[in-house]
C-alpha cells in the first residue's frame, strides 16, 4: 500500500465520512455488479422521514446508507441484480471507495431511496492534487456559463482551484458538451473590476438527484459539471487564490488594487 493510501477501519470515522459527505453534498459514483459505468446518486438525511415499516433483513448492518434514485433512472431498474454495489466519492483531497450490499428500494414519506448496507472499510484510492476547497453555502457565487451551440446557464459555484472548478445548475434540456469550450462568468458587483471571464473545457458532467429537505413528493434533478481551464491570467489566479482562502473576492480585489498602486507609486518615487 502506497504512502497516500489508507484503509479505514473504525465505525466511528466511516460514519463521520458519510456524514461530511451529505453536508457538502457530495455525488456518489454508483458501480453495479458486472457494469464498469456508474450511476449517480446523492445521500439522503438520516433525519428524514422513517421509511415505512418493513422487517429488517436478517445479518445487515443497523444502519444504512440511503441515497436517492440512480441517475440516469435505467438503473434503478438494474440494481435489483446486484447483491453488492460500489460507491465512489471525491471529499477534501480525498476520493474514497466502498463495496457494500444492496438492500432494498423503500419509500420514504411520498418519495422513495435506496437502501444500502454500511460499509465494514473505506479506502481511500488517490490524492487530488491540487486540493480543491468546496465553498461553504454563503460563499458560493453566482456565475453564468456559456457554450456555442447549446446556450447559457445561471449556475452556482462549488469548488475551484488553479487547475479548473465545479458547478451546479438545474437540469437542461440540452446539457453543456464534455470536452467542449465554455465561457463562465463571475460578476463582482462592488469590485472595481465588474466583470472577470474564465474559459476552459467541460471535463465531467454528472446528473442526479438532490433529496428534498421538506415532503416535496420528487427530489429534483440537477447537473453538475466539472471544468478544464484553458489558461489563467493574473486577475483570474488571484480569484482563484482568495476563493480558496475563504477571502470576500470582492473585498480582497480592493485591496489588491490598492496594494498594486502602492507598488507603482514605490517605482516611480
Amino acid at each position: 500500500m502506497g504512502d497516500d493510501e489508507l484503509v479505514v477501519l473504525e465505525q466511528k470515522r466511516i460514519q463521520a465520512v458519510f456524514a461530511g459527505a451529505f453536508h457538502a453534498e457530495t455525488i456518489l459514483e454508483v458501480f453495479l455488479e458486472d457494469q464498469g459505468v456508474p450511476y449517480f446518486s446523492s445521500l439522503i438525511d438520516e433525519s428524514d422521514p422513517d421509511p415505512a415499516p418493513e422487517e429488517e433483513p436478517p445479518g445487515e448492518e443497523a444502519t444504512p446508507l440511503r441515497i436517492t434514485p440512480l441517475e440516469p433512472p435505467m438503473g434503478n431498474a438494474l440494481i435489483h441484480r446486484s447483491q453488492r454495489v460500489r460507491l465512489r466519492f471525491a471529499l477534501e483531497d480525498h476520493l474514497l471507495e466502498a463495496v457494500v450490499p444492496f438492500r432494498r428500494i423503500l419509500p420514504m414519506g411520498d418519495r422513495r431511496a435506496l437502501e444500502l448496507g454500511f460499509p465494514s472499510f473505506l479506502k481511500r484510492v488517490i490524492r487530488r492534487d491540487p486540493p480543491r476547497r468546496l465553498l461553504p453555502r454563503e460563499e458560493r457565487m453566482g456565475i453564468t456559463v456559456t457554450q456555442r451551440g447549446v446556450g447559457t446557464a445561471r449556475a452556482q459555484l462549488l469548488e475551484i482551484n488553479e487547475r479548473g472548478l465545479s458547478f451546479q445548475c438545474r437540469s437542461m434540456m440540452i446539457p453543456f458538451h464534455e470536452d467542449e469550450r465554455v465561457k463562465i462568468e463571475f460578476n463582482l458587483e462592488d469590485s472595481p473590476q465588474k466583470e472577470l471571464f474564465f474559459f476552459g473545457e467541460i471535463s465531467q458532467h454528472f446528473r442526479f438527484r438532490i433529496p428534498s429537505r421538506s415532503l416535496d413528493p420528487q427530489a429534483h434533478v440537477a447537473e453538475r459539471y466539472g471544468v478544464r481551464f484553458s489558461g489563467l491570467t493574473h486577475p483570474q489566479s488571484a480569484l482563484v487564490l482568495q476563493l480558496n482562502r475563504g477571502v470576500d473576492p470582492e473585498c480582497q480585489s480592493l485591496a489588491a488594487n490598492e496594494a498594486e498602486e502602492g507598488t507603482a507609486e514605490e517605482m516611480t518615487s
